[in-house]
């Protein structure tokens, strides 16, 4: 998903978490913990969306040329031994 087409979906992504804290605060509780809890739980889900989303970003990204290709399954060979040690 291009940002530049669709300009609108990213403020929406963004107000999203803000609008429905403020919704939460005023019709459902004024609570400070209850805030606080539904606030940690709607930033991580905004979160979790938008890790999803700059992982389609970077797997619709082109593999690049054979010679970077093959130094990458060089350096994926050493850091899987590293790892394994």
């Amino acid at each position: 998903m291009n940002l530049k087409e669709y300009e609108f979906v990213k403020y929406g992504i963004i107000g999203l978490p803000i609008i429905s804290i403020t919704f939460f605060y005023i019709f459902v509780s004024q609570s400070t913990s209850s805030l606080v809890s539904f606030m940690a739980w709607n930033i991580s889900i905004f979160f979790v969306f938008v890790s999803l989303w700059i992982l389609c970003e970077i797997l619709q990204k082109d593999v690049g040329p054979k010679a970077m290709q093959d130094i990458a399954e060089i350096i994926r060979e050493g850091s899987e031994g590293f790892f394994v040690t």
